[in-house]
């Protein structure tokens, strides 16, 4: 029996009800099928797949546009946006991790 089995079978014995929040990262279809079998309500929390920050990362994958690579100037201006989407960046996580993200949890 794998460990997360066991956990699930512990909550399905304990007799009372148990929330269960899974985080996106790492779990998978019979992850979530498990949870389910338990008959307590489980909760999906996403933090990989959230929109800002997807659109954050790609922006930051990219890099700054227009700059030319030989002018400081350019590189400079071209480099406060992406300074700013590592800013948005860090502030999005943390209001995830405070449960301040809101509408990112899903019920099964």
């Amino acid at each position: 029996m794998s460990y997360w089995n066991t956990i699930f079978d512990g909550v399905k014995r304990c007799r009372r009800t148990v929330e269960m929040d899974l985080h996106a990262k790492g779990i998978d279809e019979i992850m979530i099928a498990n949870a389910l079998a338990t008959s307590m309500p489980v909760n999906v929390s996403e933090v990989i797949s959230d929109p800002i920050i997807k659109e954050a990362t790609d922006a930051l994958k990219a890099g700054g546009a227009g700059a030319d690579p030989k002018d400081v100037h350019s590189v400079v201006n071209a480099d406060k946006e992406l300074l700013s989407l590592h800013e948005l960046s860090t502030h999005r996580l943390f209001q995830i991790l405070i449960g301040a993200h809101r509408g990112r949890t899903y019920s099964l």
